[in-house]
């Protein structure tokens, strides 16, 4: 089992942004390491990538978006 999950935020409307929650789940309920949004799961996943990239965030989580980024291809 991975240490890290994502969660979605999909909205009703079409207006709006889908958001994707990259969660810690080594840490207290509910940890935030990051957030992305975007028009899409791909565009959110995309974003998410780049926001933990420029935090210098820990390897295994920009792997663990980058490889959810593969699947989705």
């Amino acid at each position: 089992m991975s240490r890290f999950a994502v969660e979605w935020l999909v909205p009703g409307e079409p207006d709006r942004f889908t958001h994707a929650m990259l969660l810690d789940t080594e840490r207290p309920a509910p940890f935030v390491l990051a957030v992305g949004h975007g028009t899409d799961k791909m565009h959110a996943l995309l974003d998410l990538w780049r926001t933990l990239k420029d935090s210098d965030a820990a390897a295994e989580a920009i792997d663990y978006v980058a490889a959810r980024l593969d699947a989705k291809r």
